[in-house]
């Protein structure tokens, strides 16, 4: 029997704030980062790199997404970047935009890793956009690792795009565990519904991750536009075998019965009734955009459960959730 993993040890869930939160705050921004770090233990940050080879922090290819530029971001230089407005398009109503002229900027993934990669209660997942920016993210991580030894145990890697995938595949290190591209985790989830995934798929990858429910919307930034014909076709045919919503217990146990933790992600996943449903259903992290929320519906579902060998952990977490109310 092989060893267990760091990242299959925790006997408790991983509430993780997706893009730094960005319910609470711009997406990707040091300030969204700080405020989720009180509320939760885990990070995921969106990497891309600049047309000077500089790492930076941010989810859409496009800066109108989050911006008062335009254009991909891929094809401005650093010092470019930096002059853009991260707070620009935040808002809560769609008519007010209180972070605009605030100072908002785009980190560099230095500047994300010089705050927080040496606060040791903070575990990180880091998705890569691009193929370009994978072997450079692999290399900064491994460089900040020899100076900050317990990293080793408090990164996961993760890319959407099935060729920026493969790369990291190729050539992380094991101990850092990576989620699947989209392709395969539509493969997964059509076998799984159809009873076949145990006997069909061929798990390369440590850790899972699903979105909650099928939106055709949540795949343009992945594709520069609209989605692929492969990919429509593919996610047609999920919507008509398991319907809108994606995970289900037996989902989640197809996964869980190879040692493999699952993961889950999605827009719905700020709203408690979503959250609890993801628990009852045996994931093992949530990513929110809102994770205070999903920490506090988490503290109090948590508290409703028998939790056989609660952890220490567990306990501090609850405790600290607790002090920042």
């Amino acid at each position: 029997m092989s060893e267990e993993k760091w990242w299959q040890r925790n006997n408790f869930k991983w509430i993780i704030a997706h893009r730094g939160g960005s319910s609470i705050a711009p997406e990707n921004t040091l300030e969204a980062f700080r405020t989720a770090s009180r509320s939760v233990t885990v990070l995921e940050v969106d990497i891309q790199i600049s047309i000077d080879n500089v790492l930076f922090v941010m989810h859409d290819f496009r800066l109108e997404g989050t911006t008062n530029g335009r254009g991909e971001g891929r094809n401005y230089t650093i010092d470019q970047l930096k002059q853009l407005d991260s707070g620009y398009s935040y808002t809560n109503d769609g008519l007010n935009f209180p972070h605009r002229d605030k100072g908002f900027k785009i980190p560099t993934f230095d500047e994300f890793l010089d705050e927080f990669a040496n606060q040791e209660h903070l575990t990180f997942i880091i998705d890569v956009k691009t193929p370009t920016a994978a072997i450079p993210t692999l290399v900064k991580l491994q460089e900040i690792e020899r100076q900050i030894p317990s990293l080793h145990n408090r990164i996961m890697l993760c890319a959407v795009g099935p060729e920026t995938n493969q790369i990291l595949l190729a050539n992380k290190p094991d101990h850092y565990p990576l989620f699947p591209d989209f392709t395969s985790v539509l493969k997964f989830v059509i076998l799984s519904r159809l009873r076949l995934a145990n006997w069909l798929y061929n798990h390369k990858h440590e850790v899972f991750g699903s979105i909650y429910a099928i939106n055709f919307q949540q795949f343009r930034t992945q594709t520069r536009g609209s989605p692929s014909i492969k990919l429509k076709i593919a996610s047609w045919l999920v919507n008509k075998l398991i319907g809108e919503v994606v995970v289900t217990p037996n989902l989640v146990n197809d996964a869980k019965q190879k040692g493999i933790p699952f993961f889950v992600f999605g827009a719905e996943l700020d709203q408690p009734n979503a959250i609890e449903y993801c628990l009852n259903s045996g994931v093992d992290g949530i990513l929110s955009d809102d994770p205070l929320i999903a920490a506090n519906t988490y503290n109090t579902w948590a508290q409703q459960q028998t939790i056989p060998g609660l952890s220490a952990t567990v306990t501090n977490i609850i405790q600290l959730l607790t002090n920042n109310q």
